[in-house]
């Protein structure tokens, strides 16, 4: 299971670093002065912090660079289910979000506890909707199997990917892969 937080500190470098979106930008005004214009922001996520505030702050910013260097793009982005709002949504369609990958990883509540997803079945569905109701492409991250699974919660994972539409979950709905030196791998050991 996801072992950037404990990458971080077994490297030493501490938290997650970003990288000012200027300079970000000016990469990728570089390439797109060599004719790119679809591009994947491929970080842990999207948005820099749960705080609404530095959130909404991230997003202003980022939509003032595009404005500013009168770049024409489409883009996707990684984010949690619980970033996503409407004001967010609209303000990063406006200047070309086309996508989203959500890391939805189980439907299932202790599965979210054991995982520290810090949301829930409601808030997921809500994330789905709103993506739908945007018109914006998604796909989730899902974990479909892993040590504590029951045959009811693989009944009740199997059925909510039926309905939100298997065409979400392009890479398939995996069994968990615990890595060394995360908590996950300890509870399992």
């Amino acid at each position: 299971f996801c072992c950037l937080r404990s990458l971080y500190e077994i490297s030493g470098a501490g938290q997650h670093r970003r990288r000012s979106l200027p300079v970000v930008f000016d990469e990728l005004e570089v390439l797109y002065g060599q004719g790119c214009r679809f591009f994947r922001f491929q970080a842990d996520n999207f948005f820099p912090s749960p705080q609404t505030e530095e959130a909404d702050a991230f997003v202003a910013e980022f939509c003032r660079e595009i404005r500013k260097r009168k770049l024409d793009i489409k883009f996707y982005m990684a984010c949690r289910v619980n970033d996503l709002n409407k004001k967010r949504l609209q303000a990063l369609k406006e200047v070309g979000l086309v996508g989203v990958f959500i890391g939805v990883e189980s439907i299932i509540a202790s599965d979210l506890r054991r995982f520290n997803k810090n949301t829930s079945l409601g808030e997921i569905c809500s994330a789905i909707n709103l993506l739908t109701r945007e018109g914006l492409l998604y796909d989730c991250g899902y974990i479909f199997f892993n040590p504590w699974s029951t045959a009811a919660d693989l009944r009740n994972s199997a059925n909510f990917l039926v309905k939100v539409g298997l065409e979400h979950f392009p890479y398939g709905a995996y069994r968990m892969k615990a890595h060394p030196h995360t908590e996950i791998f300890r509870n399992i050991e």
